[in-house]
This record gives structure tokens, C-alpha cells and sequence, in this order.
């Protein structure tokens, strides 16, 4: 059990920006603002949302939902897991004649809109355990002086290994992101070929659209290709990784 009381805190009441990820948005949120722990709740309608289903073992595989979904009662909150800020939202869509419910962790999808509630925790940070079912908080620290604990597997508890394609494909993703800075080029499935405004952080990239918007993309659900050269351009296309 991991319980605690806090005095300090404060409320951030918003909407985020059509066009631009979900998850990305809420990480933009929290590191603009110092968010390390706090509480969400939102209302939202996402197209093709990246959900990863509960069982007993943890969250499952990710997989995209095709479609428009709106969530009407979305929950979630804000932790530490390793030396990031780890933002969860946990929502189940509401199902129609010709689409089932999607439940679980919502990990992505396009914002067509979503309003939220921030409650944060300010004299303390949560810790979450990376190896552990569902990555429970396993310890709490006082705000201002957050040491991140390194977690090892527990030797009775099995880890799971990825095929050699599937981690030398994020290898050569992470090692592309390295390679990315303002100025350069992505291809998207969506918004076509948009100008990064800004270098990576956090596994997200803010581009520029043709319309002019700004907007923040996860690259953690995304697969990035070796950069090529057109028109004297770098760009580097993307892909919406199905596990």
C-alpha cells in the first residue's frame, strides 16, 4: 500500500489543440507547466486512437483503432517513470451499432477535440517500477528533492523478449530520432510532408502543417525511416508502428 496526504496544490483547466496526439499533447502540458504528479480527468473524440488493453499480466499489445471514437469520461494521472515524466489516461469509448467499445490505456490518436482537468500533487513526485504488471508507483518523494530509483527485474519474475526484427527496428527508430533537429522534414500518413519546428524531446517533435498550425507528435508509437534527400530537403517519413 502507498498512501499520502498533500497540501500543495494547483489546477490547470484547458483544451489541447486539434490535429495534434493525445499523448503528446498531455506531455507538452506537464513539461511546460512542472507537472511531475497530478490527477486527469477529460472529455475527448480522437481519430484512430492507439489503445493497449488490461489482463493479468499488464497492459497488452498496442493496437490502432480505426475510426473516430469519443471517450466521454476519460481518467489518468502523472508520475515519474525512470528520469521521464510519464503521463497515463485510461478511457473506454462508447460503442455503436457498427463499432464495438474501445477500453484501456489510451496511448495515441488524433485530437478532433479534447477538454481537461489537471489536479496536481506539488509536495510530492510518484515513482513508478518499470518491470512490474501494470508499472504500479513504488515509492514517493518528497517534491524537491527527486532521487529516480533504478529498477531491476526480480529474478522470479519472467521478462518478456522481443523478437531480434522488432527491437532492431526501434533501435534504428530511436538512432533516426537522434538524428532529427529543427529545420529538417517528416513525411506523415496524414499531414504529408510538414516542417519540424523544433528538435525532439521526450520522444516528441512539434511540426508545422501547410495550413500554418502548429502541431506535437509522439514518435513513440511511430516507426522513423532512414532520412532521404528531396528537393534539398532531409526527410524522414513515418509510420504508425502495428504490433
Amino acid at each position: 500500500m502507498l498512501v499520502t496526504r498533500f497540501e500543495d496544490s494547483a489546477r490547470f483547466i484547458g483544451r489541447l489543440d486539434a490535429a495534434q496526439d493525445v499523448a503528446a499533447g498531455f506531455k507538452t502540458v506537464c513539461r511546460e507547466n512542472s507537472i511531475r504528479c497530478a490527477w486527469i480527468c477529460a472529455t475527448m473524440m480522437l481519430r484512430n486512437p492507439v489503445i493497449a488493453v488490461a489482463g493479468h499480466s499488464g497492459f497488452g499489445q498496442e493496437a490502432i483503432v480505426d475510426g473516430t471514437r469519443f471517450f466521454p469520461s476519460v481518467t489518468g494521472n502523472v508520475s515519474l517513470l525512470g528520469d521521464e515524466v510519464h503521463v497515463r489516461l485510461y478511457g473506454q469509448s462508447e460503442g455503436t451499432q457498427s463499432q464495438q467499445a474501445a477500453t484501456g490505456l489510451i496511448l495515441g490518436g488524433e485530437v478532433l477535440f479534447c477538454e481537461f482537468l489537471i489536479t496536481t500533487c506539488e509536495d510530492a513526485a510518484l515513482i513508478r517500477e518499470r518491470v512490474a504488471p501494470f508499472s504500479p508507483w513504488v515509492q514517493l518523494q518528497p517534491s524537491g528533492n527527486v532521487v529516480v530509483p533504478e529498477f531491476q527485474p526480480s529474478p522470479q519474475r519472467p521478462t518478456t523478449i522481443q523478437p531480434a526484427a522488432l527491437t532492431d527496428d526501434v533501435e534504428a527508430t530511436e538512432l533516426n530520432i537522434l538524428e532529427m533537429k529543427a529545420g529538417d522534414y517528416v513525411d506523415h500518413p496524414r499531414f504529408g510532408v510538414c516542417r519540424i519546428s523544433a528538435d525532439p524531446a521526450d520522444d516528441k517533435i512539434s511540426i508545422k502543417l501547410a495550413t500554418g498550425k502548429q502541431v506535437d507528435l509522439s514518435l513513440g508509437v511511430m516507426k522513423v525511416h532512414d532520412p532521404k534527400q528531396l528537393g534539398g530537403r532531409k526527410v524522414f517519413k513515418l509510420e504508425i508502428r502495428r504490433r
